[in-house]
């Protein structure tokens, strides 16, 4: 279910509260390809074959010797280049280069592998019904993996379009707060950061709450409340959530004491 939030005392308060889901620092994929890293400007590798040879090309447009690849080594490659003095040059970077040869087989990476070159992985926060690009309706979990493959931003709103991709499927993830992310999606592993039961984790993924829940678990499950108020002495600290409105369509009250979920109310 989505939440919409217009009170910037609450939003500060749940900052403060809650850092431990704070965006900031974004986790970046990974991309194996053999036995290399595929990174940003890599247009393919090299795989060593038999023992060959790495130069250095000067100004001059000279090959100096540097070293001796081995056979089984794996190299991105930055860039290929066919030279009337040296024939085809493979970029290993620095400005060092391999000939082409028998000595080794060159690769270009998949579509799939380069889309997915400096992305970062995100987690859904209470994601609705979405078509994807196969005309399929899908109903996303809570906390969904995906791939944030775009963003761009709605002129017209003050928001943001995002792409993502989910296995092989892509989606349009519209109208994400551009001040406050943290509500649409995290980008750190939920799953890494907290150590909860698997029946607390699957409550949290069907957007369920129980009491004995705790302000983390119950944030994570139905995401940031619309109001809260508090009351706080020196033996208790009450508070009340609020999902929805009263005055349209109904609300749920939630009663922490001492950060643990004991109570709710629906109205």
């Amino acid at each position: 279910m989505k939440k919409i939030f217009s009170l910037l005392p609450v939003l500060l308060m749940i900052a403060v509260l809650f850092s431990p889901l704070d965006s900031a620092h974004a986790e970046k994929i990974i991309v194996k390809w053999g036995k290399i890293t595929l990174k940003e400007g890599h247009i393919g590798k090299v795989i060593i074959n038999k023992d060959t040879q790495l130069y250095k090309l000067d100004k001059d447009n000279k090959l100096t010797s540097v070293r001796t690849l081995k056979k089984g080594e794996e190299f991105g490659v930055y860039s290929k280049k066919t030279d009337k003095t040296h024939g085809i040059l493979y970029g290993l970077g620095s400005s060092q280069f391999v000939k082409d040869s028998k000595s080794l087989t060159y690769q270009t990476p998949s579509k799939e592998k380069k889309e997915l070159v400096g992305k970062e992985r995100i987690w859904l926060r209470n994601p609705d019904f979405y078509e994807n690009n196969k005309g399929e309706i899908v109903d996303l979990k809570n906390l969904q993996e995906a791939v944030l493959i775009s963003s761009e931003k709605n002129s017209e709103l003050s928001s943001l379009n995002i792409k993502i991709k989910i296995e092989d499927k892509y989606f349009t993830y519209q109208y994400v707060d551009e001040s406050f992310i943290e509500a649409s999606y995290l980008t750190k592993n939920p799953f890494k950061t907290f150590k909860f039961s698997d029946t607390i984790w699957n409550l949290i993924k069907n957007e369920e709450v129980q009491t004995g829940m705790n302000m983390d678990q119950v944030l994570l499950s139905w995401g940031y409340p619309d109001d809260l108020n508090s009351y706080d002495s020196n033996y208790i600290a009450i508070e009340q959530w609020i999902y929805g409105d009263i005055l349209d369509g109904g609300a749920i009250y939630l009663y922490f004491d001492n950060g643990i979920l004991t109570s709710w109310q629906e109205f």
